[in-house]
């Protein structure tokens, strides 16, 4: 690891740090329903998403009606997602007059995209249209990150409500979790991007003569606005600087964080099925003991044992 790595790791942590409290605030007056910075301009949009899909956002949800409304919408995004890749031939935005994708491959694409997995199992550019890229995958990206936050936001209510019957409307909270937070965040950033230099167009792939004078085809399209919402590590390896564990491969370091999950859950079911002994403490003190043993600790241990089993998984050549 280099000076350089080094710095940028502790750059991204003070980001991180800085960033928590003042978008934990946002994100709560977010889904509270409270007047943002950005409520003169997206109020009146999500005014008219709920005039359109009959949302009344003061009817908040019993958790079984926000986990059906979940899944059927996910349903109908598993739908959409699927017919825009088999009817592409015939859709717009198609510079590269793509043909349809197979059954097999449109359904495993659809599922993983709405699962929030995102495993390709094709070439991007040579396989799928800018509208199937854009309303179909960039669509579910931000939808299946959404999902996921909301459902935190969600469960969050549950245990503050422990006396109410309903934790919000799943409706609501989508609009506005995607809205309110992800919008914004992608296309401050996409602009960034665009200034950088990256493809934003929809215009047709690029034909170039290369030195020896070959003919290149150069696939372009929308892609500095899709980057953000479908941002992974196994697309980018700049990423590998994060590697501080310098854990063997991706393969090996998969497993040892699921071997290490396995064996830990295994040891905490019977902790705390037996409790802890009770003693009179300020919050103050509690506070801090919890932050040393769970915050601390929790850091610590994992560092520890996904490390020790990546040795060994590559030792017994494992992956």
């Amino acid at each position: 690891m280099t000076v350089i790595g080094w710095i940028q790791i502790l750059l991204f942590c003070a980001i991180i740090l800085a960033l928590v409290v003042p978008l934990g605030a946002y994100m709560t007056r977010v889904f509270n329903g409270e007047r943002t910075f950005l409520s003169p301009v997206l109020r009146p949009v999500e005014a008219a998403l709920y005039w359109a899909g009959g949302v009344d956002e003061r009817r908040e949800q019993h958790w079984f009606i926000y986990t059906v409304s979940m899944l059927f919408f996910h349903v109908g995004g598993f739908l959409i997602l699927y017919f825009l890749m088999r009817l592409q031939a015939g859709l717009p935005f198609n510079p590269a007059e793509q043909s349809a994708v197979a059954p097999d491959l449109s359904f495993n694409t659809a599922v993983s995209f709405i699962t929030n997995t995102n495993w390709q199992n094709y070439g991007g550019e040579s396989t799928m249209s800018y509208l199937v890229q854009m309303l179909g995958l960039t669509h579910q990206n931000f939808l299946s990150a959404a999902t996921g936050i909301v459902l935190a936001v969600a469960l969050i209510r549950g245990f503050a409500r422990a006396s109410m019957r309903t934790i919000g409307n799943f409706w609501v909270d989508i609009t506005r979790c995607t809205l309110y937070i992800l919008i914004p965040i992608c296309v401050v950033y996409a602009l960034f991007l665009v200034w950088q230099g990256m493809p934003q167009t929809l215009g047709p792939y690029v034909e170039a003569t290369t030195l020896e004078g070959a003919k290149q085809t150069i696939a372009v399209g929308p892609v500095a606005s899709q980057l953000i919402p479908a941002m992974f590590v196994a697309f980018y390896p700049q990423l590998q600087a994060l590697n501080i564990m310098n854990l063997a491969t991706p393969q090996s370091a998969i497993l040892s964080a699921i071997i290490f999950n396995a064996l830990i859950i295994i040891a905490l079911i019977p902790l705390a099925l037996k409790g802890v002994r009770y003693r009179p403490i300020g919050a103050g003190p509690l506070l801090r003991r919890n932050l040393l043993i769970y915050g601390v600790g929790g850091v610590i241990i994992p560092f520890i044992g996904i490390k020790a089993i990546d040795l060994l998984v590559t030792a017994l050549h494992l992956a």
